[in-house]
């Protein structure tokens, strides 16, 4: 029998684990969608976590799909099932009742990068607040004040493939405008964020050198912040940019499609794939792999259409 974990309720149990992954550095954000995730099998496992059996983490499943929960959402519920698991084995000895249950199939989300257009529209839409009416009903529209950080924010994501998060841990001294480069710090112990060196280009710098001009800033200051100079967060910058995508009418802009479009962008450029995945902090081919596929066929499209044979039709 084990004694370990004789009288530990699962909700503590579950604590426990969160706690783990905090002193193991994992973000906030990856720990919230565990928690998230296992609670989903609060209301279905027995109280005492020696009693939990498959067919209550089966139960659990179950449930979330009569919810109508997306395939990816189900899968983070099985991932975060599967790390508890692993760690109670280790920490409390507890069976695994979790094997045999197999990852939830998913459909492989289409990538769709940003075409040049939708891009300046979003530029355009940094501008200016909405139109509105005024007393004698002529229309205005009056200069964002956060136009500066706005353009430089997406000229950032655009040009290095930075992840959300690791933007905005960017600080003052992580960037060197006279070269371009941007050191990127991971989070933590470096699970998923790995350190390494970007570059921006000419345009990416003179932004960010018009928002920062003027500025009093210190080199551990964080480099986008608040209109109340609060640092920004992944959230904040996701939340910008919709609010962005809505002003500029172009569908589906979130901070990842920014990461897609620069490395199909970088592939048909010429850019080779194992220089990608160092520049995106990828730990394998798989995922750099699906983008040059998107890069192959756009250029067997382009061929097709600008073939002088075909045309010719000789």
């Amino acid at each position: 029998m084990n004694h370990k974990a004789l009288a530990l309720s699962y909700q503590k149990a579950v604590e426990g684990f969160l706690l783990n992954l905090h002193a193991e550095g994992y973000s906030q954000a990856t720990i919230d969608i565990y928690k998230w995730g296992l609670a989903k099998f609060a209301t279905h496992v027995p109280e005492n976590i020696q009693d939990i059996r498959k067919e209550n983490l089966l139960s659990a499943f179950s449930s979330a799909r009569n919810e109508g929960l997306k395939p990816a959402s189900i899968q983070n519920i099985w991932i975060s099932m599967r790390s508890f698991f692993t760690w109670a084995d280790k920490e409390l000895s507890l069976r695994r009742v979790d094997e045999g249950i197999p990852l939830p199939k998913a459909p492989t989300p289409i990538i769709t990068p940003f075409s040049e257009n939708e891009i300046k529209r979003l530029l355009s839409a940094c501008n200016n607040t909405k139109r509105a009416t005024s007393l004698n009903r002529r229309t205005f529209s009056m200069a964002r004040p956060t136009v500066l950080r706005d353009k430089a924010i997406i000229l950032m994501l655009l040009d290095t493939g930075l992840r959300v998060s690791e933007l905005a841990r960017l600080t003052i001294g992580n960037i060197d405008l006279e070269s371009g480069q941007v050191t990127v710090k991971p989070f933590g112990a470096g699970l998923k964020s790995k350190p390494r060196t970007v570059f921006i280009g000419k345009l990416s710098r003179s932004s960010l050198w018009r928002y920062l001009a003027g500025k009093d800033i210190q080199q551990d200051d964080f480099l986008f912040t608040s209109k109340i100079d609060k640092p920004m967060d992944r959230n904040s910058i996701r939340k910008l940019l919709v609010y962005l995508g809505e002003r500029a009418e172009v569908q589906n802009v979130y901070p990842h499609r920014f990461r897609h479009t620069f490395a199909i962008q970088y592939l048909r450029n010429g850019g080779d794939i194992y220089t990608l995945q160092q520049i995106l902090g990828h730990s394998s081919l798989e995922m750099v792999k699906r983008y040059l596929s998107i890069a192959k066929a756009d250029c067997e499209k382009a061929h097709r259409k600008a073939s002088p044979v075909d045309n010719w039709k000789l």
